[in-house]
């Protein structure tokens, strides 16, 4: 989708989130003496249904000039090989030696002899040993890293983050990194159907520079969003929650 012009910028789809709720609210109370409160109540719901509202188990309804003034993108999830990249984050316990936790069921992309780098550097971490010793309690095997050379100053930063590339690419549904909702509350994505756009929850498994590898919870084929999904999610929580009646 091309660009929208400049003058247009300022109509993004919170204002017009915010808008919609304050007619919505003002359609209860404004016009609760008003002579013709069936005309006014139909006026409301034609400007509400013009800018954007939230239909319960639909999702977000957008008008198409707020859409088009966000420059709403979207794609399709798609079965593709991708190279994942491994992320941790580990426990420095001193200037030569590392820890990380990992659930059981990633145990499978680790064995002893592995390289890491640390922050991002050339500096690496290798993998000396897995241990299952906690699986059973908790779910999460601990991984031993040797740090050599060993890290330079006086003490070895408390916290590091390891990555890695994978060697050989996984096979599954893939999205845009861009599609890609993260918050307190799990993953999602936002899927288009039917006009409206569905907050969906997601299982991720893994994720390159680009793209995401999803475990579960979209089908390939699934049209969804790529941007602007901040913004789809903040005008969701104010239709929802923000004490406005939603659609």
């Amino acid at each position: 989708m091309k660009q929208p012009p400049a003058r247009h910028l300022s109509r993004t789809l919170l204002y017009a989130s915010l808008y919609a709720a304050s007619l919505l609210t003002q359609g209860c109370d404004e016009y609760a003496g008003d002579k013709h409160p069936a005309e006014h109540a139909g006026h409301d719901e034609e400007n509400n249904d013009t800018l954007v509202a939230h239909v319960p188990g639909q999702g977000l309804k957008l008008a198409h000039e707020v859409a088009e003034s966000l420059g709403l993108q979207t794609t399709t999830a798609e079965m593709r090989s991708i190279n994942r990249t491994i992320t941790l984050q580990a426990q420095a316990l001193d200037a030569t030696c590392a820890v990380a936790a990992v659930h059981g069921e990633n145990l499978a992309d680790f064995r002893p002899g592995q390289l890491f780098a640390i922050n991002g550097t050339a500096t690496q971490a290798r993998l000396l040993n897995i241990s299952l010793a906690t699986q059973k309690a908790s779910g999460f095997a601990e991984l031993v890293f040797e740090l050599k050379p060993a890290l330079a100053g006086n003490g070895a930063p408390a916290q590091l983050t390891l990555s890695r590339d994978m060697e050989t690419p996984n096979n599954g549904v893939t999205i845009p990194r861009t599609a890609l909702l993260e918050s307190s509350n799990g993953n999602f994505v936002y899927a288009v159907a039917n006009g409206h756009y569905r907050r969906t929850p997601v299982q991720t498994g893994g994720a390159n520079a680009t793209h995401v590898l999803l475990k579960g919870g979209l089908p390939a084929g699934t049209t969804i969003v790529t941007m602007p999904v901040e913004q789809l999610w903040l005008a969701e929580l104010r239709l929802t929650k923000g004490g406005g009646h939603s659609h």
